[in-house]
C-alpha cells in the first residue's frame, strides 16, 4: 500500500478570541478552488474554544490549543514545526480569502522558483474600495508600512516584487522558512512578518505580491 499523499500547502490560522470572524474565514477556505491543502488551527487560550468550527472544512484539519497566549509569531512556529508540506500559508482569522486565493498563490510560487514568500492583495471587508495592504515596505532607518494602493499597470495575474509580505495572508516555502529559523517570537504579534521578510532577503531570497490572490480583511 502506497503512503498517503501529503497536501502541498498547510494553512495555519492563529486565533485568539476570534469567534466573531473565524466562521467566515473557515467558510472562505472551504470554498477554495484549490484543494491540495490542509488546515491547522492554533488557538492562543481563547475564552471560547474554536476547535468545533473545523467541522466546516472537508480538507484535512488539526487543532492545537495553547495553554497561554503565545502571540502570533510563536504560534506560527508551532504550526511550522507541525507542517509537513511544501508550503506554509499564514491566514488571519479575520481574513476572508476569495475562492481562487490559494490557487493564485501556489501558481505564483510555481512560476517563480527564486521567490520564497508570496503576499496577497488585502481589501477591506467593509469597503471594497479601501486597500488594507499590498506588500510590506521598509525604510532604511527601520520604519515599515503596508502598501496602500493596488498597481495600475500589468495584468491582474502579474507578480509585483516587494520588500516583504504581510503575514495576514501569505504563502511561504516551508523549507526556506525553516532555514532562516521561522518567526522571531520576540515580536509577539507586530512586525514579525517584516522581520521574516528581512531575513529572507538577507539569505538571498525574494518576496512578491500576487495581485490576483485577494483576501477581504475585517478592519
Amino acid at each position: 500500500m502506497s503512503a498517503e499523499k501529503k497536501p502541498r500547502v498547510c494553512v495555519a490560522i492563529v486565533s485568539y478570541n476570534s469567534s466573531a470572524t473565524l466562521p467566515r474565514c473557515l467558510d472562505s477556505l472551504a470554498a477554495q478552488t484549490y484543494g491540495d491543502f490542509s488546515v491547522v488551527l492554533i488557538d492562543n487560550a481563547s475564552v471560547e474554544k474554536p476547535g468545533d468550527l473545523l467541522s466546516r472544512l472537508t480538507v484535512p484539519t488539526s487543532y492545537m490549543e495553547m495553554e497561554d497566549n503565545l502571540g502570533f509569531a510563536q504560534a506560527m512556529n508551532v504550526a511550522l514545526e507541525a507542517a509537513d508540506c511544501e508550503f506554509l500559508a499564514a491566514l488571519n482569522p479575520d481574513a476572508f480569502p476569495h475562492p481562487n486565493w490559494l490557487a493564485e498563490l501556489v501558481y505564483a510560487a510555481d512560476q517563480r522558483q527564486g521567490f520564497a514568500a508570496f503576499g496577497s492583495a488585502q481589501i477591506s471587508a467593509a469597503d471594497s474600495a479601501e486597500i488594507d495592504g499590498f506588500g510590506d515596505n521598509l525604510l532604511a532607518w527601520g520604519l515599515a508600512w503596508r502598501g496602500q494602493s493596488l498597481p495600475k499597470d500589468g495584468a491582474e495575474s502579474d507578480l509585483y516584487e516587494s520588500f516583504g509580505v504581510c503575514a495576514a495572508a501569505a504563502l511561504y516555502r516551508t523549507e526556506i522558512l525553516n532555514q532562516i529559523g521561522g518567526f522571531d517570537d520576540r515580536f509577539f504579534c507586530f512586525y514579525e512578518d517584516v522581520d521574516v521578510s528581512f531575513r529572507l532577503r538577507l539569505a538571498g531570497h525574494r518576496c512578491a505580491i500576487a495581485r490576483s490572490a485577494v483576501v477581504d480583511l475585517s478592519l
